[in-house]
């Protein structure tokens, strides 16, 4: 998402969504005047080896009267609406680029030396037909602006149903109160991707790729709800980056990321949470875990096939019986996908998105009796963070001590900490000197690592009597004996793993915390 915060924003219309929303008694009510309509278009160009996108750099043309405007920009300031006008525009005689035209002397120079002799080519176009309706609610006005349309690449199309809320008087609370009350008839969602990142993926063929959360880069001055707003937000942005490749279950790093931002949120709720206004966080902590555990069960399968049955099935051709628990566990694995796909297109789950946004763009958590504990959220972060890092650390070397020797239980106890003790590391790293908390949570990590083939020795075991007895009557000696062999097998490998622990603990142990001057 690239909008202002609070001031615009960007939503995807669902299947049969437009009519719906043009029909909604509140827009009806709301809107002032005739709406007004219009078709726009545009294309973005580049070379056949994608040199300006390699420079960083976006060339689009739109019609704009009896010639056409050529803009160029940066990737990460290129506008999300490209039919608007933008300051550095020339014009031009054709619908197709004139680089000597540029007017930045500096984006002419850049443009001519990335492509050299090659021709800009056209890389994909948008085409929309546009309605603006203005609402008026009291002392708030608001553009509600409908897209509707396609991107072009070659052969290729896809959809544009984009929906886009303007704040043009009146508090940004405004739009989100109105986008949820909307969202109880009509399917609208936060929308996850600009046009520029659908245009460039139709016209490369490239499917959206899982990613990891970015660095949130805050100043080592900054207050704790600076630090709450940085996490708030990039952990939602992780979720709806990995929406849709979760939804394809092409790679299992859609939903382990998907997952991940799930749980850094969660993190986030518990690390603050006497900070917080009890009821909103107890809701978005029952929504957030709602989430988590309609994606549990696909990344369960995705580890035990990718780590266990297919290694295994691989090294071992000849044991009888594994070849069929393997069919069985992708069965289940598609299964398990077609639920997160369903939790993912649920109103349920658009509405997260909703609320989380507006938690976020309004700084809700502010909306609480002053008190000592709310008063904490404009004290520096770094202190702060250090505290509550400290307990944590504490907790985790207290739960740690002999832990070779622990039980298993125990062990999974330590492992939930440290996990819990990561998150809050890795979210406060940014405050304090960067290479001492790079390298206290890459041990944090390697001991996270080593304590989870515990957990997935249990979750193996536990699948395998859900596999053995999905198959009912058609189980075997054989498929029995296969099960004990891929447990025993897990449960080798998880021993050979947890021979590095007392090793890897002493390290941990014995290592300055990065939040201790």
């Amino acid at each position: 998402m690239a909008e202002d915060e609070g001031s615009e924003l960007r939503l995807a219309l669902g299947a049969g969504g437009l009519p719906r929303l043009q029909s909604h008694p509140l827009i009806r009510a709301l809107t002032q005047g005739r709406p007004r309509s219009q078709t726009l278009e545009c294309v973005f160009f580049d070379t056949a080896e994608r040199d300006l996108a390699r420079e960083g750099l976006t060339l689009r043309i739109r019609p704009s009267g009896r010639t056409y405007a050529q803009h160029v920009a940066q990737r990460d300031t290129t506008p999300d609406d490209p039919f608007t006008r933008q300051p550095g525009e020339s014009s031009v005689a054709k619908a197709r680029p004139f680089p000597e035209t540029i007017r930045d002397p500096v984006h002419r120079e850049r443009v001519e030396q990335a492509c050299g002799d090659r021709p800009l080519l056209p890389l994909f176009g948008i085409s929309v037909r546009r309605t603006l309706r203005q609402l008026q609610e009291d002392e708030h006005g608001v553009a509600l602006v409908i897209d509707e349309g396609e991107i072009r690449a070659g052969d290729r199309r896809l959809p544009l149903d984009d929906v886009r809320l303007e704040l043009q008087r009146g508090s940004a609370g405004y739009l989100h109160r109105l986008a949820l009350e909307l969202q109880e008839e009509v399917p609208l969602r936060l929308q996850a991707h600009t046009l520029l990142a659908r245009g460039e993926a139709l016209a490369t063929g490239e499917r959206p790729a899982p990613r990891r959360a970015g660095r949130l880069a805050l100043a080592r001055d900054a207050n704790v709800e600076a630090l709450l707003a940085a996490l708030v937000r990039s952990g939602l942005d992780q979720v709806l980056a990995n929406e849709q490749p979760a939804r394809e279950g092409n790679d299992p790093e859609g939903v382990h990321q998907l997952r991940v931002g799930v749980r850094r949120l969660r993190a986030t709720l518990a690390l603050f949470g006497r900070m917080l206004p009890e009821r909103e966080s107890a809701l978005l902590k029952q929504e957030l875990r709602w989430l988590g555990s309609a994606l549990g069960p696909a990344r369960d399968l995705d580890v035990f096939l990718e780590d266990l049955i297919e290694p295994v099935a691989l090294r071992f051709p000849d044991v009888p019986g594994v070849k069929r628990l393997r069919d069985e566990a992708r069965e289940l694995r598609e299964e398990s996908y077609s639920h997160v796909r369903a939790a993912l297109d649920s109103p349920r789950q658009a509405r997260l998105g909703l609320i989380l946004h507006r938690w976020w763009a309004e700084r809700a958590w502010r909306d609480q009796p002053l008190s000592p504990q709310a008063a904490r959220l404009f004290a520096p972060a770094a202190d702060e963070v250090a505290a509550l890092l400290g307990k944590r650390h504490r907790r985790a070397l207290r739960l740690g001590k002999d832990v070779a020797a622990r039980p298993v239980a125990e062990k999974h106890v330590l492992r939930i900490q440290l996990k819990k003790l990561r998150y809050a590391a890795d979210a406060a790293r940014d405050l304090f000197p960067r290479k001492r908390a790079k390298r206290y949570v890459e041990r944090l990590a390697d001991l996270q690592d080593v304590l989870g083939h515990l957990n997935d020795v249990a979750a193996a075991e536990q699948l395998l009597d859900r596999i053995l007895e999905r198959l009912g009557s058609e189980a075997g000696p054989i498929h029995h004996h296969a099960a004990g062999f891929l447990a025993g097998w897990a449960a080798h490998v998880a021993d050979r793993r947890l021979r590095r622990l007392a090793r890897l603990w002493k390290s941990f142990a014995a290592a300055k915390p990065f939040w201790v001057e």
